[in-house]
């Protein structure tokens, strides 16, 4: 997981920190002591105490009800039991890149990193459009036209460049 996320940083441009515990009570002392984190991979089966307490020690304890978790384990029967703790998700064994990617999507849509607007600004004017309703952007004597589905064109001035690198490549835009 720690090499998914790795990647997967480096794929959408995300400066994230992974800091991988082995052990569950070493991680809940961690929390108790005023570590943060943003997105917590919990693996249900752990040598000394089970992801479900560590769930548990977050949910109760802590009073923590925000915190994002996703369980993993091998067992599918677990995941009616961890219902009750709104993880984000619950991913079975084997877990492949896409797996990870998946939630990490879902992460960043739920948590506003994951706009699915391109932003531009005309003079005064800033424009949020919907990247699906993007077909493409060309330039024209150093305007950037953004041109729709419906045909529509918004005129902004830029760089197709940095619109391609700070906002469109991570939703699979092409740049040529």
């Amino acid at each position: 997981i720690e090499m998914f996320l790795l990647r997967l940083a480096e794929k959408y441009q995300l400066e994230i920190d992974v800091e991988p515990y082995y052990h569950g009570q070493k991680f809940c002392d961690a929390l108790d002591n005023g570590e943060n984190y943003d997105l917590i991979f919990l693996d249900i089966e752990l040598p000394d105490i089970s992801g479900i307490e560590i769930c548990r020690h977050i949910r109760q304890v802590m009073d923590d009800e925000l915190q994002m978790l996703v369980f993993i384990s091998g067992k599918k029967q677990y995941s009616l039991e961890l219902h009750a703790f709104h993880p984000l998700d619950f991913l079975i064994k084997d877990i492949s890149e896409s797996d990870v990617e998946k939630v990490l999507k879902r992460y960043m849509k739920i948590n506003g990193i994951w706009t699915s607007c391109f932003e531009c600004k005309r003079g005064k004017d800033c424009f949020k459009i919907k990247t699906k309703d993007i077909k493409y952007l060309t330039v024209i004597d150093r305007a950037v036209f953004v041109v729709l589905h419906d045909q529509t064109t918004i005129e902004y001035n830029g760089s197709l460049e940095q619109a391609y690198q700070e906002q469109l490549q991570k939703f699979g835009f092409l740049f040529v």
